[in-house]
């Protein structure tokens, strides 16, 4: 999960500088588990 937490319940932010390294894999592994997580109606 993001390490960053949000003010609306569930949600995580993850902020990636320009200058950061971006770790392909860990990325990947986020966007995979939130696959599995039912979605917000709209």
């Amino acid at each position: 999960m993001p390490s960053r937490a949000s003010k609306v319940k569930g949600t995580r932010y993850l902020d990636i500088d320009e200058d950061d390294g971006l770790d392909e894999a860990q990325i990947s592994a986020w966007i995979e588990q939130t696959i599995r997580l039912p979605g917000v109606r709209l």
